[in-house]
């Protein structure tokens, strides 16, 4: 009785509290916040085949002072990053004719001093030939812009703008035709004639601006006429094309006609030859696709002569005014956004080349490339998106992406119907979702796994210059700090998961992506580049590695068997500058380590037997006038203070960014 009178009490108690937890969980559920909406869906169709693409088409670089930055020393550890990477194929060099400096880094020449004014021997290739075999030895390839000319060259007073390179036109276009025709023999013989059909020789830089072209524009279609034929008489299957323009179509429109119809001024017969059309393009990537289709409209109604001719663009940016030092944080995604809209164009272009300094130091340049803190070398976010590109394959996928995402979906054509799958993703708008569900369909029904790995170059990841900045802009840079920045080198996944389960054909995935924040995702196999070394940028590397092996003995304090090895390397490869460099080192050795002034000396003579460049004799010049001094000979002194002081003329002269009397250079004994 007792126990069932208390189960009659605690029934009605136990029917109270479970209703109010019933209650209590209901009203819990109530005011819980609402499920996170499904992640918009990004759909690749592997089986979906749209054709050809070149995802690499982008990864080209051209900079101010490009024959100066290409050949100096600071330079190595940038083309060490190009040379491991693969991920740039051309290199612009422009005003490498001209004789100038720039002038916001006057220690770097713009040009290569290609015209000596000797009459033994007019034409001096040692500094276009070093910063071509740079190139060629780092996997890369020139596009010669041939524009800029000699001081002797030049009509009229000498305008040189801020690059270092003349507007002038030629005064004698004969001349200038022989001195293209004699560079393009002297390249095929030296590189071979394969490998220089590969490059591209540009007309001009920017010639419907008056600072870089102060002639006329049929003045210009005239020198494009003695460009066309100088390369034509050289070999007939070289491109050679122009005219390397911004926004004024007028002007492109007048040279495009004068190639179509005009008389030629060479021949007399109508037409120019005309390899490819080249331009500029600056600002937004829509800013820059309806540009696109405006030329392309051009092309399509006045010039249907024209609808097979290549086109490129050879300067890009996100923006072209110069002075703002900072790394565009915006660039990864305009590159992307540069690219898509660019193979969707109805005409789109077969190669762009980012325009931005090759290095700098503490991100003190313009959109560098690389940037170098304490001793260590920190590639851009620009050079990450490259790296993306450069693992992508060259058949484009069918894609569906929601609103604010850019996708590129690729395979290989190298392993048809393989599962390894490429997809490029960027956020480009903030109020998009930063969540993305990635559906592959199309894989192999078989499959149960595949490896999957997500890179990503965002706001967090890759940005160098946005952790510096928040470290206080330390110059110097602790080590520390250029250690962590460096990471693991070469571009590192985020996120890698070796066996991702594939159900019926499809994978699925699930990517958050901050807004401007470039992914890209990897299925199967992965694909590197696989640069190609010629034979001559091979026997460039050869030197290079016995030069290092020397500079280790030096380092060593190995002194005596540091001068044998510089010695041979000099003999070995003295058609290359790493046989220059070898007697610069050799001479400082003697004079510093060896304490051998008088074997310096001979040293500084005999390279005086090599073709320096200008800023190169004259250092000599003064060494060998100090060693007069030494030994008190009134007659070198007086003949070694002559030779500096016309040399210290012509290179004020280069460094004049202002009009003034164009005269030929002094000819200088050597060269």
């Amino acid at each position: 009785m007792r126990n069932s009178c208390s189960q009659s009490r605690i029934a009605p108690q136990l029917a109270t509290v479970v209703i109010g937890l019933v209650m209590l969980a209901t009203s819990a559920h109530s005011a819980a916040p609402p499920a996170p909406p499904a992640a918009p869906a990004v759909t690749v169709d592997v089986a979906a085949d749209q054709g050809h693409v070149n995802p690499s088409l982008i990864a080209n670089i051209g900079y101010e002072g490009a024959i100066g930055m290409t050949i100096a020393a600071d330079s190595d550890p940038a083309f060490q990053w190009l040379r491991q990477s693969g991920v740039v194929r051309y290199v612009r060099l422009a005003n490498w004719m001209g004789d100038g400096y720039l002038k916001r880094r006057p220690e770097l020449a713009s040009g290569a001093e290609v015209y000596s004014g000797s009459q033994k021997n007019p034409y001096r290739w040692a500094d276009i030939d070093a910063a071509l075999d740079t190139l060629v030895a780092s996997g890369l390839k020139p596009i010669l812009v041939c524009g800029g000319v000699p001081d002797a060259f030049a009509a009229g007073d000498l305008v040189r703008n801020d690059q270092g390179a003349l507007a002038n036109a030629p005064a004698d276009l004969t001349e200038y035709r022989l001195l293209i025709t004699r560079a393009v023999k002297h390249f095929e013989r030296r590189y071979g004639q394969t490998e220089v059909r590969t490059w591209y020789l540009e007309a001009w830089s920017n010639p419907d601006e008056a600072t870089s072209w102060a002639g006329s524009p049929e003045q210009f279609y005239q020198l494009y006429d003695h460009l066309a034929a100088a390369v034509f008489a050289a070999d007939s299957k070289l491109r050679v094309g122009g005219p390397g323009v911004g926004d004024d179509l007028e002007f492109l429109r007048g040279f495009l006609q004068h190639c179509v119809s005009g008389e030629n001024a060479v021949t007399g017969k109508r037409g120019t030859k005309l390899d490819f059309i080249s331009r500029r393009q600056y600002g937004s990537a829509l800013a820059n696709a309806q540009r696109q289709d405006r030329m392309a409209a051009m092309l399509s109604d006045d010039f249907p002569e024209l609808k097979e001719t290549e086109l490129i663009v050879t300067e890009w940016g996100v923006r072209r005014e110069q002075g703002a030092a900072a790394p565009d944080v915006s660039e990864p995604a305009e590159i992307v956004s540069a690219l898509l809209a660019n193979l969707d164009s109805p005409r789109p272009v077969s190669l762009i080349v980012r325009q931005g300094d090759l290095f700098d130091d503490h991100f003190n340049g313009q959109r560098a490339l690389i940037s170098r803190l304490d001793g260590r070398t920190i590639p851009s976010q620009s050079f990450r998106i490259f790296e993306m590109l450069s693992r992508m394959g060259d058949q484009r996928l069918q894609v569906e992406a929601p609103h604010g995402w850019l996708v590129l979906a690729t395979r290989s054509s190298r392993r048809p119907g393989g599962n390894a799958v490429q997809i490029l993703l960027c956020r480009t708008n903030a109020l998009a979702s930063d969540r993305v569900a990635l559906h592959i369909r199309g894989l192999g029904q078989t499959l149960l796994r595949l490896p999957v790995r997500t890179y990503q170059v965002d706001d967090r990841r890759y940005n160098a210059y946005g952790q510096w900045v928040a470290a206080g802009r330390p110059v110097p840079a602790p080590q520390e700090l250029a250690d962590r920045l460096l990471g693991e080198g070469l571009l590192t996944p985020t996120v890698r998961d070796l066996g991702q389960p594939v159900r019926q054909g499809t994978l699925e995935l699930e990517l958050t992506l901050p807004a401007g924040g470039v992914a890209l995702v990897t299925v199967g196999s992965e694909l590197r580049p696989e640069p190609r070394i010629s034979r001559r940028g091979q026997r460039v590397r050869n030197a290079e590695t016995a030069y290092l092996s020397a500079a280790e003995w030096h380092f060593k304090g190995e002194f005596r068997k540091a001068v044998t090895a510089y010695r041979e390397v000099a003999r070995r490869f003295s058609d290359t500058h790493w046989a220059t460099a070898a007697l610069k080192t050799l001479a400082e050795l003697y004079e510093v380590d060896l304490k051998s002034p008088r074997e310096a000396e001979a040293v500084r003579l005999d390279l005086l037997h090599r073709p320096l460049n200008r800023q190169d004799r004259l250092t000599v010049y003064r060494r060998l006038l100090i060693d007069a001094v030494r030994r008190n000979d009134q007659k070198a002194q007086s003949d070694l203070q002559r030779r500096v002081s016309e040399l210290v003329t012509v290179l004020q002269r280069a460094r004049t960014w202002a009009s003034g009397p164009a005269t030929s250079p002094p000819t200088v004994e050597g060269e």
